[in-house]
Formats: structure tokens, C-alpha cells, sequence
């Protein structure tokens, strides 16, 4: 019997199979579970585990790129401005380390690099807002072959007044940033600011 056979067999029993760290698997509702079906898990566990883990993505590659080289380029300026404390050595030692850990590095260097006054304070998002960067954000990963993206928000109610255009940009080295424009609603035009849009390398706007 195959795995997917299996996961079919146990789907057809209403119960859905998800794999946990360590190895483990989460099966539910648990109240369908029967000693035969817990058995009959436990015989099969190992496919089970082999079919659920090649369902799930791979780690974004580009994600993980993009992550590298801001890392290189924090570690790289702060190596600049303290040239007395650091050598090449320590850089490529530092850069070693956060490949072991790529995301909690980042981390902690943008730490460092905002108490040494490289990275400005971000002021508190609203709701709305972090969800319109959100969506900018979204647009550019599932279609990595535009450059911009932008969503025009006319229903903000900390903004009666204007259209609130959030725009997200990808970089040349892969990274993303995002930003917001507010526009007064006599001055906003759509269609030109997507014309101009897609003559700076095309463009997602929602």
C-alpha cells in the first residue's frame, strides 16, 4: 500500500494528518480515532511522515537570499564605521555564524545597527495599513518576475480625504520595501499613475 493510498484511507475516515516537530503526527478530530485506526497509524507512520513532508513547501530560496545580503550589508557597514575593532577575519566569522540561523541573525544585527543609528525607528503601523503592506508584500513573492506592485486604499477613515496608495518595490538586489502615498482624491488618477507605473518596469495594482 502507497502512501498516498494511506492518507486516502484515513481521509476517508474524516480525519486529516498533519506531521509535528520531532517526528510526530497530529491526527483529527480525535474523537473518529479507534484502537484499529491508531494501530493501523502506528504500522504506517513512517510513510505517513515521507508523504506529509513532501507535501510541504520548500523554503523560499529568494526569501532566504534577499535575508543574506542584508545581512552581509549590515554587517559590512558596521565593519566600516569601527574599522580599528573589526578585521576582515571577524566579518567573515560574523557572517558564518548567521548562516546557521539566517532570520535570528538578521535580527539581532538590525538590533545593533538601530542603537548605532543605521536603521531608523519604523513609527507604529495601523491595522489598515500593515494590512495594505501586507498585500503589496503578497503580490510581489507570488509573482517574482514584476518590480513594483501598489493597492489604492479610498476607504481609510484616518484619511477622508485622500487615497492611500501603498507601494511595494523590489530591489535590484532582491529585497523588498515598501512605502505609502497619500494623494488628495481631486489629484488621484489611477490610469496615469499606472501608466507611469508600468513604464518603471511593470507593475501589479490592485
Amino acid at each position: 500500500m502507497g502512501a498516498s493510498d494511506i492518507l486516502a484511507l484515513l481521509a476517508a475516515q474524516g480525519l486529516t494528518v498533519r506531521p509535528l516537530p520531532g517526528g510526530a503526527l497530529e491526527v483529527s478530530p480525535k474523537e473518529r480515532l479507534t484502537d484499529e485506526i491508531r494501530d493501523f497509524i502506528r504500522r504506517h507512520r513512517a510513510q505517513i511522515l515521507a508523504a506529509l513532508t513532501a507535501r510541504q513547501p520548500a523554503p523560499d530560496r529568494h526569501d532566504r537570499e534577499a535575508k543574506r545580503r542584508e545581512l552581509r550589508r549590515l554587517i559590512e557597514t558596521l565593519a566600516r564605521l569601527d574599522p580599528e575593532h573589526w578585521t576582515p577575519a571577524d566579518v567573515a566569522e560574523a557572517l558564518e555564524a548567521g548562516e546557521q540561523d539566517i532570520a535570528s541573525a538578521l535580527a539581532t544585527w538590525r538590533t545593533i545597527a538601530k542603537q548605532a543609528g543605521l536603521l531608523p525607528e519604523p513609527e507604529p503601523l495601523s491595522p489598515r495599513a500593515a494590512d495594505r503592506r501586507r498585500r503589496v508584500l503578497q503580490m510581489l513573492r507570488e509573482r517574482p518576475e514584476i518590480k513594483r506592485a501598489l493597492i489604492a486604499d479610498d476607504a481609510d477613515p484616518q484619511h477622508p480625504d485622500a487615497v492611500i496608495v501603498a507601494i511595494g518595490i523590489r530591489r535590484p538586489d532582491g529585497t523588498i520595501c515598501t512605502g505609502e502615498l497619500a494623494i488628495r482624491r481631486e489629484r488621484y488618477d489611477g490610469i496615469a499613475l499606472l501608466a507611469l507605473l508600468e513604464r518603471h518596469g511593470g507593475a501589479t495594482v490592485h
